[in-house]
């Protein structure tokens, strides 16, 4: 599958690391327990394990990124915050085709879901 790469920098969040380019449907398995790291913007998950963890974009990432999911997973709170992984502050259950936001906090260390 193509990637296709945009310019985003109008809507990289203040105090972030702006990349020039972010690319568009990165997939990403769901695996248990964590996640892999979104590389992208927007990103296509794939997978059904319940995850508590998220890594981030990068060290001292602080905005969102938005997750298409291929099947239904389960976010669970529980999961241990560090300096390159946040933990899911809310549980959620992704719908299959249906975007899903994860906002990171950085003074909580928690991503927090659209719905």
């Amino acid at each position: 599958m193509a990637v296709t790469v945009l310019d985003y920098g109008k809507f990289v969040s203040p105090g972030t690391e702006y990349t020039e380019t972010i690319c568009e449907a990165d997939i990403i398995a769901s695996v248990a327990g964590a996640q892999g790291q979104p590389k992208c913007l927007i990103a296509r998950v794939s997978g059904t394990e319940q995850i508590t963890t998220l890594a981030l974009p990068w060290i001292g990432f602080s905005g969102y990124v938005t997750l298409l999911p291929t099947g239904a997973f389960t976010g669970a709170t529980g999961g241990t915050s560090s300096i390159t992984v946040g933990a899911i502050g809310k549980a959620f259950t992704a719908v299959a085709s249906k975007a899903l936001r994860l906002v990171y906090f950085p003074p909580t260390g928690l991503w927090y879901p659209s719905y």
